[in-house]
């Protein structure tokens, strides 16, 4: 029926967009209160400026709804106009209800807006129903409360979207923490990538697992970096989508750029990890610019080189938050940056608690604390422990130590294991170590806390 009625062409365009002509055939029995042409392209108009055809329909929340909006043009039944009855009828749009209403001696069709629709033509029989033609496409509640959102950003600022949408909560934390919110509150143009609350999970990574959320993100360094990341997701220009080209764009991350690349479904960004970020939502209009939302967080140059080198930073502040521990805070201090290189690949750490910095200086004479250890060759003798305690035989969480394992360390002699209901470590001292905690991931590695300074028998010879 809709194949023989010119002015239900553009009906007809929307069902093959969403993929709904299976559905429109089945066998029903189904009435469609089939909006005219005139009355789909009002639809542009309640969309905005960037909606003129159905080809602008072009991210999956777009098509979806207009997949809700279509469905809500059909009822179950076959109902020719003498058989309406005033009430409700519940549509193919689960949970959405259109109402016919009595107006003279005819119906309306009422729906969430404020104008009802009236019938243009009336029973066209089709094999599987009944088909009247209406003045006005009908709207859905969810549709509507889209579309008064939709109205009020136009006059909201990014920072006030930002404020006030829940998939953009942790968004709005994290710009609160880095003193970023507020900008995007002044004039701009800004255009935001805005990353949704599970896409912005993945900046945890950034931290080598030190930082669990946002609230662990509490250095300087840290801070930085988070902000850093931000800026890498706003554009000093308002783009909306038909304004994207292939190429690279200039970010609030000085120096830092994103690229545009074209996929099969429009544009996609790269950063500099190299893989797709793909824009999810385009076109959220602001008073001072626009937000298009990404599928996971963007990743700066700049980050990735600097966390590169800040391997040491990262592993001292994860010991900095740890409970009594300044003696070993303050060795990594002194001779962290040795580790570097070991630590930008996967390694195990048997790392001492304080007190047994404190026990090792209580069996040597002259020694108090790490800072009593100043002389060059002092200090050569630190990097020796501490290499002695950074096993090379990759990361090894709890569940991969076995009883009697021989562990090669980085200082060149090894440690042996023993496991029964705890987890001891042998050095070359007469006292085991014993591990008090397991498995504290960090970079490519893994922690494990042991009670005991752990010392080879090169530095037994140098202390004793």
């Amino acid at each position: 029926m809709l194949n023989e009625t010119d002015d239900l062409s553009m009906l007809k365009e929307a069902i093959i967009k969403t993929g709904l002509e299976d559905t429109f055939s089945a066998d029903g029995p189904f009435t469609v209160f089939a909006p005219s042409n005139t009355a789909v392209e009002e639809l542009f108009n309640l969309l905005g400026t960037d909606f003129n055809s159905f080809d602008d329909f072009d991210n999956l929340v777009e098509v979806q709804i207009l997949e809700q909006i279509l469905l809500y043009h059909v009822i179950n039944g076959g109902i020719s106009s003498s058989n309406l009855v005033a009430g409700t009828e519940p549509t193919l749009f689960t949970g959405e209800s259109i109402e016919v209403i009595p107006s003279g001696n005819a119906y309306v069709i009422g729906d969430a807006s404020v104008t009802n629709a009236n019938f243009l033509i009336t029973d066209k029989e089709a094999s599987n129903g009944y088909v009247h033609v209406i003045d006005k496409i009908l709207i859905p509640a969810q549709v509507q409360e889209f579309l008064d959102q939709l109205e009020e950003t136009k006059t909201a600022t990014i920072k006030e979207l930002v404020e006030n949408t829940d998939e953009l909560s942790f968004l709005k934390q994290a710009l609160e923490l880095t003193g970023l919110l507020e900008v995007l509150g002044e004039d701009g143009p800004f255009t935001v990538f805005a990353p949704s609350n599970e896409a912005l999970l993945g900046v945890f990574s950034l931290f080598g697992g030190t930082a669990k959320s946002l609230e662990d993100i509490d250095t300087d360094l840290e801070l930085a970096i988070l902000r850093e990341v931000l800026l890498y997701h706003v554009v000093p220009e308002q783009l909306n989508a038909s304004d994207l080209t292939l190429g690279n764009i200039n970010t609030l991350s000085t120096a830092n750029t994103l690229e545009v690349v074209k996929t099969k479904d429009g544009y996609a960004l790269v950063d500099a990890t190299t893989l797709l970020a793909d824009i999810t939502v385009t076109d959220i209009p602001a008073k001072n610019g626009v937000i298009h939302t990404v599928d996971r967080i963007l990743i700066p140059q700049s980050i990735l080189e600097d966390i590169k080198t800040k391997a040491t930073i990262t592993i001292q502040n994860y010991i900095k938050r740890l409970e009594e521990s300044d003696q070993v805070y303050q060795l990594f201090l002194k001779i962290g940056d040795r580790f570097e290189t070991a630590l930008n690949s996967e390694f195990t750490f048997f790392l001492p608690t304080n007190q047994a910095f404190l026990d090792l200086f209580d069996s040597i004479d002259g020694y108090n604390t790490i800072a009593d250890f100043n002389t060059k060759e002092e200090i050569a003798v630190l990097v020796e422990i501490l290499k002695y305690h950074c096993v090379e035989s990759g990361k090894l969480n709890a569940n991969e130590l076995t009883n009697e394992q021989i562990l090669p360390t980085a200082q060149g002699e090894t440690l042996a294991l023993a496991i029964g209901q705890n987890i001891y470590v042998t050095d070359k001292t007469d006292t085991q170590a014993k591990v008090t905690a397991t498995d504290k991931e960090i970079l490519k590695g893994v922690i494990h806390i042991v009670d005991k300074v752990l010392l080879p028998q090169e530095i037994i010879n140098t202390l004793y």
